[in-house]
C-alpha cells in the first residue's frame, strides 16, 4: 500500500502538467491518473505476496537472492536504522565524513550523493558494542563541529 500511494501521489503532485502536455483532454489524463494508480496497486499487491512467501529480513534483497542466488551475496542484518540528519553548521558533509574517517574510523553518506549537500545518511545496525562505538564517535565528532565550526 506505501508503494501504492507513494506512485499515486507522485503522479499527482509531481508531474501532471509534464503528462497534460502529451495528452488532449483531462479525461484521458484521468484515465491515465487511474492506469499508473492500477500498476502501482499490482506491484503493491506483488510485494505482499513475497513477503508472505518469504518472510524474513531484507526486503527486495531476499527476493532477488532467491532470482539471482549465483550472481550475488547478501549479508542478512540482526537490524538497522537509516537517518538523514542535517548539519547546521558551516562545514561541508564530505569534510565532516573526512573528519569522522581519519579521526575516528567511522563513516556516513555525505548528502552531495543524494541532492542534498547539507544532509548525510547515517545507518547503523549490528552487535550494540559496534552500534554505541560508532554513535559515540559521531557524538564526539558533533561536539566538536559545535565548538570549532558555528556560526
Amino acid at each position: 500500500m506505501i508503494g501504492a500511494g507513494a506512485t499515486i501521489g507522485a503522479g499527482i503532485f509531481m508531474n501532471p502538467a509534464e503528462s497534460a502536455k502529451f495528452l488532449q483532454s483531462s479525461s484521458q489524463l484521468l484515465f491515465v491518473w487511474a492506469l499508473g494508480g492500477a500498476i502501482a496497486f499490482l506491484g503493491a499487491f506483488c510485494f505482499a505476496e513475497l513477503g508472505a512467501l518469504f518472510p524474513r529480513c531484507g526486503g527486495q534483497y531476499i527476493y532477488l537472492e532467491k532470482a539471482f542466488r549465483s550472481w550475488f551475496d547478501w549479508v542478512e542484518p540482526a537490524g538497522g536504522v537509516v537517518c538523514f540528519p542535517r548539519l547546521k553548521v558551516n562545514v561541508s558533509t564530505l569534510e565532516f565524513n573526512q573528519f569522522l574517517r581519519e579521526k575516528f574510523n567511522t563513516s556516513v553518506v555525505p548528502g552531495n550523493f543524494f541532492g542534498v549537500p547539507n544532509h548525510f545518511r547515517l545507518g547503523f545496525g549490528g552487535p550494540s558494542d559496534l552500534v554505541e562505538k560508532g554513535l559515540s564517535s559521531l557524538r564526539e565528532a558533533l561536539a566538536w563541529l559545535a565548538t570549532t565550526k558555528a556560526d
